[in-house]
C-alpha cells in the first residue's frame, strides 16, 4: 500500500497541469510562438526605415479649411510626419506648435514601436508624442497589448504612461494571464515596466494584489526577484526558493536565492558571475543550517550500527556545496582554468541537486590549468585533485596530480612526421591504516617519454603509414610507514619498450542507383579494407602500481590502437594484425552518407600478456597452470582464449531525414556469446518530434560461471501534438534484473504568452540502489514577465537525446 500512497502522490502534480488544460485550450491553435498574433493593431506598424522628411507633416482628405494657424480635414484622413501615421475622420492642425487634435470618433496612432486606437487624442508632432483617452493600444517591442482610460506615448523619449490600464502578452480578448494596474509607466531605455496597484489575473480570476511591481519588457538583465522555484520529492518534501537578482555592471552580477524544504529547513544560497576580456568566472554556494531529514536518518544509521557503512560514524545536520569555476583566456596562446566544488558530505549531491541519469556523482575534480599552445605543440601545466562521494564504487583515494606538465609536438619535414608525448606527474595520496590496500605509495613521480618518427604516402584511392616510436617510464616511488613496517617494494622502477605500427588501407568506388532505398538517387558506394599492424615486445609490469590508468572500452575504433590501457603505467604488449572492412553508401548530390558497416577483428600472433594486475605468463606456463584447475577465473580465461579478439562491428544507417538507426555488436569467438550490444533508433520528422528507443546489454567475462552483465532498455520521447501541446516522457528498464531504473511522464502546453510543463519522476538514485524515489515537477512560464516552478527544460534536454526547449521569456528579474 506505501508504493500506492506514493505513486499517488506523484501524479498529483499531473492531475494539477490537466486542470488546467480545458482552460488553457480556449487559446487560439494558432498559438505557437512566432505564429499567433496577439493584437490585430500590429498589422499596421510604420516600416522602421521608412522615414518622411522630418519637420514635414503630410495630411490628405477629403475635404479642408485653414487659416495662418489652423488647418481642419475631414473625411478619410491620413496624416504623415516622420514615420509615424495618423489615420482619423476630422482632425485640426495647430500650424505654430505642429499639434494635431481630434474627438469623439475612432482615430489610430502608428509609429515603428506602438500602435493606439482612442476616442480622442492630441499628437504633438515636433516632440513625437501622442495621448489619447479609452485606448487600446500594440506595443511592438514587449509584444505586448491591452486597454487604457489614458495613454501618452513617447516616441523620442521611448517611454509610454497609462491609467486604468490592462497589459498582457496573450491575444486580445483571449487573455490567459492580465496584468491590470491604476498606473503603468514602461521605459524602452531601461527594459523595465512599473505597476502601481497592480492585480495579476489568471483565466480573469485575481490572484495577486501589490502596490507596487516591476517588470521586464525585453530580455536585458534586470535587478527585482525572479520568479519562484518549486519542486517537490519523497525526501525533501516541498521546496521553495526566491532568487533576487542583482544587475551590478554589464559584465558581472549576483542571484542571492534563498529557500526552504519543508523535510529539511532553510536554505541559503547566492551565485555570482563575473566576465571580462581574458576570463569568465562562476562562483556558487548553498548552505543548509540544519537539515532536519539528514540529521534523522543519520540517526537511524548509527541506531543500526551498520560496519559496512564508511559513514555510519557521522552525525551533523549543516550541509554545504562550493562551486567555482573559472576560464581563462590570458594571451592568444595561453589559456586556462580552475575548478574547485567540495559538498558537505557525501550525500549532498543526491539530496540536494536534481540528478537527472541513472547514476549520481561518485567524485567532484578540483583542478587549476594552464595551456600554451602553438602551431606545432602544446604544453600544460595542471594541479588536480578529487573528493570522493561514493567509497563503495571508489573504495580507495584516488591520487591526486600535485603538480602535472604535459608537452607534445608534432613536425613535418620532407614527408617525415616526427614528434613525442612528454609527461612529469607528482602523484598524492593519504594511505590509511584501514584502507583495504596499505601497500600502495603514498607519493610517487613518473616521468613518461614517447617519441615517435614515421610518414605517410596517400593518393585518393589509398595511404601507406609505418610509425616507430620509443616508449620510456620512470618512476621514484615513496611508501608510508603503517604501524610502523614500511612495504618491502622497490622504490625506483622503470620501463622501456619500441612500438612499431603499420597501418595501411584502400578505397575502392562504384555507382549505384536506387529507386527507393535511401529515397532513391544516384550512390557512391566505397569498399575500403584495412589492414593495422602492431608490434610492442613485451616488457614486465606487475610491479608497477596503478596511479592513473585503466583499460580502455573495446570498440572498433580501438582496433587501432598502439596501447589496450589510459594512462603510461601499463604498456600492453602486441604482436599482432587488425584485419577490418568499411563499406558505405554515399548521396552522389547530396553528399549525404547514408549507410556505414565497419567491421574488424585482431589476430594475435602472440599474446597479449599486460593486465591491471599481475602480468600473465607465457601461454604454455599459464595454460598448465589451469589444466586441473576446475575453478575458472579472469587469468584462467586470458590463458585459455584464442588467436583472434572479439569481432566488432559498427552499423549507421540513415534511412531518411526523419529515421536513422546505429548499431554496435561485439561477438567473442572464445565463449561464443555476445559480449556487447547496444542500438539507437531515432524518428524525428520535425524538431521538436522525437522517438528514441535504444538498448545497452554488456557481458563482462570473468571466467566462472556467473559473468557481470548489463541489460537495459531506453525509450524517450518528446511530440509535440500540434502548436500548443506536447507530451513527454522516458522509461529505463533492466532487462536483466526485471526493474525500472527510471521513468517519468508529463506535458508541455505552450502558446505566444503562456506555457506550463508538468512531468512526474519515480526513479532510483543509482543502480544499486533497492529504494526508489519520486520527484514531481511543475513550471508555468508567462511570456514577458518570467516563469514559477521548476525548469524542466534542462531536465528534459539533458534526459531525451534530440530535444530543443521552446523558450517564451526571459527570467532574469521583474
Amino acid at each position: 500500500m506505501k508504493t500506492i500512497r506514493q505513486r499517488n502522490k506523484l501524479y498529483i502534480a499531473l492531475v494539477i497541469g490537466l486542470m488546467q488544460a480545458p482552460l488553457m485550450a480556449q487559446t487560439p491553435q494558432t498559438g505557437a510562438l512566432g505564429v499567433c498574433r496577439i493584437s490585430p493593431l500590429k498589422q499596421y506598424l510604420q516600416p522602421t526605415d521608412q522615414v518622411i522628411e522630418d519637420g514635414t507633416v503630410y495630411l490628405s482628405g477629403n475635404a479642408a479649411d485653414s487659416d495662418e494657424r489652423y488647418a481642419n480635414v475631414e473625411g478619410d484622413i491620413v496624416a504623415y510626419y516622420g514615420n509615424s501615421r495618423v489615420d482619423a475622420s476630422r482632425i485640426t492642425l495647430d500650424r505654430t506648435t505642429n499639434v494635431l487634435s481630434g474627438r469623439d470618433q475612432n482615430i489610430r496612432y502608428a509609429s515603428d514601436s506602438v500602435v493606439l486606437e482612442s476616442k480622442s487624442f492630441t499628437s504633438r508632432l515636433n516632440d513625437k508624442e501622442y495621448e489619447g483617452d479609452d485606448v487600446t493600444y500594440y506595443l511592438h517591442q514587449a509584444e505586448a497589448q491591452g486597454r487604457a482610460k489614458y495613454a501618452i506615448s513617447r516616441q523620442i523619449a521611448k517611454t509610454a504612461d497609462f491609467q486604468g490600464v490592462t497589459y498582457s502578452t496573450c491575444p486580445t480578448d483571449e487573455e490567459v494571464w492580465q496584468l491590470s494596474a491604476a498606473d503603468l509607466h514602461l521605459d524602452e531605455n531601461t527594459g523595465r515596466g512599473i505597476a502601481k496597484h497592480a492585480k495579476f489575473a489568471l483565466f480573469g480570476v485575481p490572484i495577486l494584489y501589490t502596490p507596487y511591481f516591476s517588470f521586464p519588457i525585453d530580455d536585458r538583465r534586470q535587478t527585482g526577484f525572479l520568479f519562484p522555484t518549486i519542486s517537490y520529492d519523497r525526501d525533501g518534501g516541498l521546496a521553495v526558493r526566491a532568487p533576487y537578482y542583482l544587475n551590478l555592471a554589464p559584465n558581472y552580477d549576483v542571484t542571492l536565492n534563498p529557500g526552504f524544504y519543508t523535510r529539511r529547513g532553510l536554505i541559503l544560497g547566492a551565485e555570482a558571475r563575473y566576465l571580462n576580456t581574458w576570463q569568465n568566472s562562476v562562483f556558487r554556494f548553498d548552505f543548509l543550517p540544519d537539515d532536519r531529514r539528514f540529521k534523522n536518518q543519520e540517526r537511524a544509521r548509527i541506531a543500526a550500527n551498520d560496519p559496512k557503512d564508511p559513514y555510519s560514524k557521522k552525525l551533523h545536520s549543516t550541509r554545504w556545496s562550493v562551486f567555482f569555476n573559472q576560464q581563462l583566456n590570458l594571451m592568444p596562446k595561453l589559456r586556462g582554468r580552475i575548478l574547485f566544488q567540495q559538498v558537505s558530505d557525501h550525500r549532498y549531491v543526491e539530496d540536494i541537486q536534481d540528478a537527472v541519469g541513472l547514476l549520481t556523482e561518485t567524485n567532484l575534480e578540483r583542478v587549476a590549468e594552464l595551456t600554451y599552445s602553438d602551431r606545432n605543440w602544446q604544453s600544460t601545466l595542471r594541479v588536480q585533485h578529487y573528493q570522493v562521494l561514493d567509497k563503495v564504487i571508489i573504495p580507495e583515494a584516488p591520487y591526486a596530480r600535485m603538480p602535472q606538465w604535459l608537452l607534445s609536438g608534432e613536425w613535418e619535414q620532407n614527408g617525415i612526421i616526427y614528434g613525442a608525448n612528454v609527461e612529469a606527474v607528482q602523484f598524492r595520496t593519504h594511505i590509511k591504516p584501514n584502507d583495504r590496500n596499505k601497500a600502495r605509495p603514498k607519493s610517487a613521480t613518473r616521468i613518461d617519454l614517447l617519441p615517435y618518427v614515421g610518414f605517410r604516402l596517400e593518393n585518393s584511392w589509398g595511404f601507406f603509414e609505418p610509425k616507430l616510436a620509443y616508449r620510456y617510464t620512470h618512476y621514484d616511488l615513496d611508501y608510508q610507514d603503517i604501524n610502523g613496517v614500511a612495504p618491502n617494494k622497490p622504490h625506483n622502477l622503470h620501463r622501456g619498450t619500441s612500438i612499431f605500427s603499420i597501418d595501411t588501407g584502400i578505397a575502392l568506388e562504384r555507382d549505384v542507383s536506387f529507386s527507393h532505398l535511401f529515397g532513391g538517387g544516384n550512390f557512391i558506394q566505397t569498399l575500403e579494407p584495412r589492414l593495422f599492424y602492431l608490434n610492442v615486445p613485451y616488457r614486465r609490469q606487475s610491479d608497477i602500481p596503478i596511479f592513473d590508468t585503466g583499460n580502455i572500452t573495446p570498440s572498433y575504433d580501438n582496433l587501432f590502437a598502439t596501447n589496450q590501457f589510459t594512462g603510461a603505467d601499463r604498456q600492453s604488449n602486441a604482436n599482432q594484425l587488425t584485419t577490418a572492412l568499411t563499406t558505405r553508401f554515399i548521396n552522389d548530390e547530396t553528399g549525404v552518407e547514408h549507410f556505414r558497416l565497419s567491421l574488424g577483428q585482431i589476430y594475435y600472433f602472440e599474446q597479449p600478456r599486460i593486465t591491471m594486475g599481475r602480468d600473465l605468463l607465457p601461454k604454455n606456463e599459464c595454460l598448465k597452470g589451469y589444466e586441473n584447475n576446475p575453478k575458472q577465473g579472469y587469468a584462467a580465461l586470458k590463458c585459455q582464449s584464442g588467436r583472434h579478439s572479439e569481432w566488432f562491428v559498427e552499423n549507421h544507417i540513415v534511412f531518411s531525414e526523419d529515421f536513422s538507426t546505429r548499431v554496435i555488436w561485439q561477438w567473442s569467438p572464445d565463449v561464443k556469446r555476445t559480449t556487447r550490444l547496444s542500438y539507437d533508433l531515432r524518428y524525428q520528422p520535425e524538431p521538436r518530434k522525437i522517438i528514441n528507443i535504444a538498448q545497452r546489454y554488456d557481458r563482462t567475462l570473468t571466467g566462472t560461471q556467473k559473468d557481470w552483465v548489463t541489460n537495459q532498455i531506453d525509450i524517450t520521447s518528446f511530440w509535440e501534438v500540434n502548436n500548443n501541446w506536447a507530451v513527454v516522457g522516458r522509461y529505463n528498464y533492466s532487462l536483466e534484473e526485471r526493474r525500472m531504473n527510471d521513468s517519468y511522464v508529463g506535458f508541455e502546453y505552450s502558446d505566444c504568452c503562456v506555457a506550463t510543463r508538468v512531468a512526474a519522476r519515480y526513479y532510483r538514485s543509482n543502480l544499486l540502489d533497492d529504494k526508489k524515489s519520486w520527484k514531481a515537477y511543475l513550471q508555468f512560464e508567462f511570456k514577458g514577465l518570467g516563469n514559477v516552478g521548476q525548469s524542466t527544460d534542462s531536465f528534459w534536454e539533458e534526459s531525451i537525446p534530440g530535444y530543443t526547449p521552446k523558450y517564451l521569456s526571459n527570467t532574469r528579474g521583474f
